[in-house]
């Protein structure tokens, strides 16, 4: 099966979706999303599954950079296979970049720009700090 069409509308930022299929243990389970181009930042967590063997799906829209995706499983069981047939699946615009579910505590995957790179600064970046003189200070000798 092919993933259907989001109705959302991530317009020139690139459409990031995470399904999850938790197992007999939802509460065990979380991911966290982290911006790899600034220093690691986390800009989506998900935790707070409270269903067992339920399908939940997030779409997020995000700028092109680099990512690091972790799903954690705090009793180290993964989702699969001791305690239910959990999974998971993210997506970057349709594509699936990673899926799984037999992990331990955790497991992690980089995608998306294969490089940083910073937006040009606008130039001139400082003005001057001291104005000219109308008036020589001294007298010529």
């Amino acid at each position: 099966l092919s993933p259907t069409k989001s109705p959302i509308s991530c317009g020139a930022d690139k459409e990031l979706k995470v399904d999850v299929l938790t197992d007999e243990y939802p509460d065990e389970t979380s991911y966290v999303i982290r911006d790899m181009c600034d220093n690691g930042e986390e800009i989506y967590t998900k935790d707070g599954f409270d269903q067992q063997s339920f399908s939940y799906s997030n779409t997020y829209c995000v700028p092109d950079s680099k990512y690091e995706f972790e799903i954690i499983d705090s009793a180290n069981d993964g989702l699969c296979c001791g305690y239910g047939s959990g999974s998971y699946t993210v997506y970057m615009d349709d594509q699936i970049i990673k899926m799984g579910g037999e992990f331990g505590g955790s497991e992690k995957t980089s995608f998306g720009s294969s490089s940083c790179t910073e937006a040009p600064s606008l130039s001139p970046s400082r003005s001057p700090t001291i104005a000219p003189s109308t008036t020589p200070t001294a007298v010529p000798t």
